[in-house]
């Protein structure tokens, strides 16, 4: 029984470590079929970078041209259930105009990527950083505006 366990055994290891698969083609027997190819292979971190530099090149030229729809359909689902396209286009017409960008860094993630521009607006400048996903769409968002005033409580 020792015998046989220990065959077990080595038997486990030797699949563990790919040893079989060529003993099994010297005796004529098919080889092992290989995994099933996923559905979304491993992308390289440029490809990620490309990606959400393009979506974030699409959100920035939806806030300069001012377009409301545009604009909450790159939102992703978890910001789209918190507002509507008639609450983008009224927070829209109250934030500066957007003239010009330069993106200065994309750090790219497996499930969301960071992107950071610099915001040339009709308020000056101001630094965004969004949180692209995997789908390119926003996830989230923060306009830097430290350089304004608080806003004022009422009582």
């Amino acid at each position: 029984m020792l015998f046989r366990s220990g065959l077990v055994a080595l038997a486990l290891a030797a699949l563990a470590t790919g040893a079989c698969s060529a003993p099994s083609r010297a005796q004529g027997m098919a080889p092992a079929a290989a995994p099933p190819a996923t559905a979304q292979q491993p992308t390289s971190a440029a490809a990620v970078e490309q990606r959400a530099r393009q979506a974030a090149e699409r959100v920035l030229k939806a806030l300069r041209d001012g377009d409301a729809n545009a604009r909450y359909a790159q939102f992703a689902p978890e910001l789209q259930r918190m507002t509507s396209p008639y609450l983008v286009a009224m927070n829209m017409r109250k934030q500066p105009k957007v003239r010009s960008w330069v993106i200065t860094s994309v750090i790219p993630g497996m499930d969301s990527s960071t992107v950071e521009a610099r915001l040339q607006t009709s308020a000056g400048e101001r630094t965004l950083l969004m949180v692209i996903n995997e789908k390119g769409l926003l996830a989230g968002y923060h306009i830097n505006m430290a350089d304004q005033p608080a806003e004022k409580v009422r009582s």
